[in-house]
């Protein structure tokens, strides 16, 4: 129960003048599902297959986005550390 809260808590961190659209949404979920789970993995293999089942959750779900699109934006980056002052997730 820990774990999916704290995926959650992180998307209710994300401040508004980072997630501007839909895309952005998902990429922060699927940001905030790899840390609670993905990252506790240590077979590869499992590693593998979570990617692939939360891939296909996600564009199965969320259908307006495109299959060429990819979930895992790997130019993007969402932190809270970058300024003390700020509560939220921002993007850089």
């Amino acid at each position: 129960m820990r774990d999916i809260t704290k995926v959650f808590q992180g998307l209710c961190l994300g401040h508004k003048s980072v997630i501007t659209s839909q895309r952005h949404l998902i990429t922060l979920l699927n940001h905030e599902m790899n840390r609670a789970f993905k990252d506790r993995l240590t077979d590869p293999q499992d590693v593998v297959y979570y990617s692939k089942v939360a891939t296909t959750q996600i564009l199965e779900k969320f259908n307006r986005l495109e299959q060429e699109e990819s979930v895992e934006d790997k130019d993007r980056m969402f932190v809270t550390f970058r300024d003390r002052n700020i509560d939220t997730i921002v993007k850089i």
